[in-house]
């Protein structure tokens, strides 16, 4: 099968649309006869088979008809246009051109009495049981349909029907077993699991220098600063009852319960002592920082904070790591201060 669609693959396409003659009722839409540009009768050309504008006139006037019904008969050319049924239109012959031409290859024939025997059969032409000429000739013509095109369409028709059923040939016991084996294939596994104890290995001197010559990048200490640093904590702020009063009384506005009601003073108080003493603090840091970008500031002390020494917080590393060499960073509280 798999080597039937690579010698053939020229005639397959992703989408397959098997239309079937069904315009009785249909007709032209009332929005005139659609044309392209084209210097002959062919907009298209595949194969030998040439797709001429009458019949892309008839394939886009069946799906426009098949659109306005889903539009409950509200389409318009521009809405036709955003779906693309033009395009659909063209695409839909040019793949019944492309399966037509591959059942001639294959040697796909259809005699006219076939054509003969299947129209005769169409309930859509019949009086009293029996084929009508008439009858043929109107639906036709009000269907601006001419007698020679409706049969070559239906012959058509009739020699896709063979290939669709030659395609369907089902699997034969040995293909069935064999696409069975490709989805059922299993791999036997063998796993041992190495401890590092089972491993007994002595390396020479000389191995391990070569081993670090070769990677010792991979062996460096984390990157380091060393900072003179001031860290002034909340809790050795002094506060009294009159100096929180006055903090309360100039900023209440900061004390509300849950409801958005104000705090009285005795009710915030815990909270009143908390932003106190980290306001005083910042104003102390502040004086500090000043001090200490003067080069005024004796009380600095020197050390290293190394990267991932989260003591003063992920913020306050990242601030360093983009600080120039001697410059000083202003003053920031600690995530989780040193005590």
């Amino acid at each position: 099968m798999i080597g039937w669609m690579q010698k053939h693959k020229k005639y397959l396409i992703i989408t397959i649309w098997i239309s079937t003659i069904a315009f009785v009722g249909a007709g032209f839409v009332g929005w005139g006869s659609y044309s392209f540009s084209s210097t002959s009768n062919a907009v298209a050309v595949v194969g030998d088979r040439k797709i001429s504008i009458e019949k892309l006139q008839r394939e886009y006037a069946k799906l426009y008809n098949l659109y306005n019904q889903l539009f409950n008969g509200d389409l318009d050319n521009e809405q036709a246009k955003k779906i693309g049924i033009e395009e659909q239109a063209l695409n839909n012959l040019i793949s019944r051109a492309l399966r037509l031409n591959y059942a001639y290859d294959l040697g796909l024939r259809i005699s006219k009495e076939e054509v003969i025997d299947a129209l005769i059969a169409m309930d859509t032409f019949q009086n009293n049981g029996q084929f009508d000429n008439e009858i043929y000739k109107r639906l036709l013509a009000d269907n601006q349909l001419r007698p020679k095109d409706f049969e070559e369409e239906l012959g058509e028709s009739l020699l896709l029907e063979k290939l669709n059923a030659i395609l369907e040939i089902p699997l034969t016991p040995l293909e069935t077993e064999m696409m069975g084996a490709i989805y059922f294939t299993e791999d036997h596994v063998k796993i041992h699991i190495l401890k590092q104890s089972d491993i007994t290995f002595t390396p020479a001197q000389e191995a391990i220098k070569k081993y670090w010559e070769e990677n010792q990048d991979i062996y460096q200490t984390e990157r380091g600063y060393e900072i003179a640093s001031i860290l002034i904590s909340p809790d050795s702020i002094g506060a009294n009852e009159e100096n929180l009063k006055k903090y309360y009384e100039d900023f209440k506005n900061q004390f509300l319960n849950a409801n958005g009601q104000l705090l009285t003073f005795q009710e915030a108080k815990e909270q009143v002592l908390e932003k106190y003493k980290d306001a005083q603090a910042e104003k102390e840091s502040l004086k500090e920082y000043i001090a200490l970008r003067k080069g005024e500031n004796s009380k600095a002390e020197i050390s290293t904070l190394y990267e991932g020494d989260e003591t003063y917080g992920v913020e306050f590393l990242d601030l360093l790591s983009q600080a120039k060499e001697q410059s000083t960073i202003k003053q920031k509280k600690a995530t989780s201060p040193q005590r």
